[in-house]
């Protein structure tokens, strides 16, 4: 692990902070939990991380948690949960980071790709031509965005309006 720098008022780019021999297909955080989706074919899996070092943090005992071997295309945090979707599954997955425990298919959505942890309840999930609101706590999903084209990526930016 190399350390990096950040980026100061004069300088026009960034620097890492830290540098992995890893690649990942996705690093996400909700604040206080770093997890990252590492490919290690044929698997993926899912580790938590060090967000001063990058350094690998146990998640209940486990140096990592295997996730899917299909492709996974975004993966949030909520609620010390990760989710993630698998577009060509149709499938939403979610593992406690807590107990370990996972569950590949919370629910159903034609082709999910990117997601948003809109709070510990909520995930808003792009789908078909449309952003849904998924419950996570009972798999339900209802309408947020919809008339779009292909929708890949939603997020919340600092006054609280959706950006796709």
């Amino acid at each position: 692990m190399r350390k990096g720098r950040s980026l100061t008022e004069d300088e026009d780019q960034w620097d890492p902070l830290w540098f992995r021999g890893n690649s990942y297909d996705a690093i996400t955080s909700d604040g206080q939990t770093l997890c990252g989706l590492l490919l290690q074919r044929p698997d993926r899996y899912l580790e938590k991380l060090d967000g001063a070092t990058g350094d690998s943090i146990r998640i209940g005992g486990h140096d990592s948690i295997p996730v899917a071997n299909a492709g996974v295309n975004s993966l949030v945090i909520a609620n010390g949960r990760a989710y993630y979707s698998v577009k060509s599954a149709n499938r939403i997955g979610v593992i406690n980071l807590t107990t370990v425990t996972q569950n590949r298919n919370i629910t159903t959505l034609a082709g999910p790709s990117g997601m948003f942890a809109l709070n510990d309840t909520h995930v808003l999930v792009c789908t078909g031509s449309q952003v849904v609101t998924l419950n996570v706590s009972n798999g339900k999903s209802a309408p947020l965005l919809t008339g779009m084209t292909a929708p890949a990526a939603v997020t919340r930016d600092a006054k609280g309006l959706l950006r796709g």
